[in-house]
């Protein structure tokens, strides 16, 4: 099986929407360490 991670192109949600979607993706599968870390280094 694939994943895939979408978001919005459109601009219909805020910046932090979308980064709070891919973070609880990534932590429900098993990257939350690599999502902390990447939010530690902006």
């Amino acid at each position: 099986m694939r994943e895939v991670v979408a978001f919005d192109v459109e601009g219909t949600l805020s910046t932090g929407a979308q980064w709070r979607g891919i973070g609880r993706y990534l932590v429900r599968h098993g990257r939350a360490l690599s999502y902390r870390l990447f939010r530690l280094s902006r």
